[in-house]
Parts: structure tokens; C-alpha cells; sequence
């Protein structure tokens, strides 16, 4: 159903499986975690920010334990971030940046956490921030690194 982009369809059966969930009692595990995603990622469609932000925090319970892949877990963290800076309440977006930015990992992710960093410091007003931010993102590889020196190029005048 989210594959089909029938959202209403995929929320009743992620919510039918949370009410069985509920019912066994279970409250952590793989499948748990993934359902309260997939219902965070639908209420963000629906620009209902503050109870995906529920439903990220409910994934993140639940995977308690090593049951989500590292990205995985990276990936929820970055939901969790910028739910928290859709609510304004960015300084809870820094501090699960932060998480993400200090994962001792090798991912993409934690290149996207440092750009998105750099937006909230420009939301904050905070510009020498942000700048650093992006000048560092920016000498990393991929995608984030990119958009980061495009940024600084069109933004703030950097060559």
C-alpha cells in the first residue's frame, strides 16, 4: 500500500498490527519499531508533524536493543530531527543531529545530518554556524556534500 501510495489502506493495517502488538504486550522488537516508522513517515505526508514526532520516538522505544540496521537507525534519528525542526523545536533537532553526526559510522546519513544541521543554524539566525557547517559538509563526497557547496556558492558567495 505505501508502495502504491495508499496511505489511508497501509495506516489501518499498521494500526491494526500496533493493536495486536499491544495486546501480546510486546513492546520492543524489529517489526514494532518499523510499524511506529511507517506510521511516522505517514502522519509527516500529512503534515501532521507532532504525532509523527510521537510515532518516530514510539520506532525508536521499540528498537531498543541492536534490532535496527545502523543505517536504520540513522535514517529514524534524521525523521526524529527534522520532525522536531517542523515543530520549531530546534534545539531538540541539533541535539538528535548531533547523535547522528557522532555515530562512528561510514553513511551517507550522517553527511545529510551535517547539511540539515546547517539549515537549522541559518533558521536560528546563527550564519558563521551554518557557514562552517556547510564548509565542512561540503569537503566530504556524495549528494549532501554537493548540495553543500552549491549552498555556499549561491548563498554566500563562495567560489
Amino acid at each position: 500500500h505505501l508502495q502504491s501510495k495508499q496511505e489511508d489502506q497501509a495506516e489501518l493495517i499498521f494500526n491494526k498490527m500496533q493493536s495486536k502488538q499491544r495486546k501480546l504486550q510486546q513492546k520492543h522488537g524489529y517489526y514494532l519499531s518499523r510499524v511506529w516508522y511507517h506510521l511516522g513517515e505517514i502522519k509527516t505526508s500529512k503534515l501532521e508533524h507532532q504525532e509523527a514526532l510521537n510515532n518516530f520516538l514510539e520506532s525508536e522505544k521499540a528498537a531498543k536493543g541492536k534490532v535496527l540496521s545502523t543505517d536504520k537507525k540513522l535514517d529514524l534519528w534524521l525523521k526524529i530531527a527534522r520532525s522536531h525542526q517542523n515543530l520549531n523545536q530546534l534545539d531538540e533537532a541539533m541535539l538528535m543531529l548531533s547523535k547522528v553526526i557522532n555515530e562512528f559510522v561510514s553513511s551517507d546519513l550522517r553527511i545529510d545530518a551535517m547539511y540539515l544541521r546547517a539549515l537549522i543554524y541559518e533558521q536560528q539566525g546563527k550564519k558563521e554556524f551554518a557557514i562552517k557547517q556547510l564548509e565542512s559538509t561540503s569537503k566530504k563526497t556524495g549528494e549532501w556534500a554537493a548540495k553543500a557547496q552549491d549552498k555556499l556558492r549561491q548563498d554566500y558567495g563562495f567560489q
